[in-house]
């Protein structure tokens, strides 16, 4: 919720920041309904609420490689063995992998298919939800 966002009523889902919380105070405690953060959802919401955080940070540098630097940066107090630390640093110049060939029965390399028209980051972000133990199903076959 932005500095420009109105206090409208209706539903809302937004982690209270420092922020939202002074203007929620121009609310009368009668106006303003929260909860508190379900544990089941704490560490996947407050990832997402570093993430966007973090690239307002990043985006006041140049090039992707002060960027991925800078994330290092951020990261490595994070990290508390080795092996934590291979597996969250992004290499110095950042590169993204965009697919592994395979082999033909003849050992020719063969070319990767025609990559999707919608990038596979943002097509597993839309639509999609982690959702709620209250909300998850077990199925059972017959």
């Amino acid at each position: 919720m932005g500095e420009s966002e109105d206090l409208r009523p209706g539903p809302r889902d937004h982690l209270i920041t420092r922020q939202l919380a002074r203007r929620l105070e121009l609310l009368a405690a009668e106006l303003r309904e929260d909860v508190a953060l379900d544990p089941a959802e704490g560490a996947e919401r407050l990832a997402r609420h570093a993430m966007h955080e973090i690239a307002r940070f990043l985006a006041d540098d140049e090039s992707a490689e002060d960027q991925a630097g800078r994330l290092n940066e951020l990261l490595r107090p994070f990290v508390v063995d080795a092996e934590s630390w291979e597996a969250a640093e992004v290499v110095l110049p950042p590169r993204v992998l965009s697919g592994i060939k395979r082999r033909s029965a003849l050992g020719d390399v063969l070319p990767l298919p025609m990559l999707p028209a919608v990038p596979f980051s943002e097509s597993d972000r839309k639509g999609r939800r982690t959702p709620r133990p209250a909300e998850r199903r077990t199925w059972a076959y017959p």
